[in-house]
């Protein structure tokens, strides 16, 4: 079983973390705010720290701007 540091380094390690910024990591998740939404936008999105779907959905919005 993986440990938690082998785990965080598992997000540090995916493309994702050109688009957001890590706020906080909590157990098992990372909360993170998007560098491509307008700086006036507050809302943060969170994720596993061995899964970024959620990330993933996020910039296939329209939202984000992309």
């Amino acid at each position: 079983m993986a440990d938690s540091k082998q785990i965080e380094n598992s997000f540090e390690r995916s493309v994702f973390t050109e688009f957001f910024t890590k706020i906080e990591i909590d157990n098992k998740n990372v909360r993170v705010r998007c560098k491509l939404c307008p700086p006036a936008t507050k809302q943060t999105y969170s994720c596993a720290l061995n899964s970024t779907a959620n990330l993933k959905k996020h910039l296939q919005c329209s939202s984000c701007g992309t």
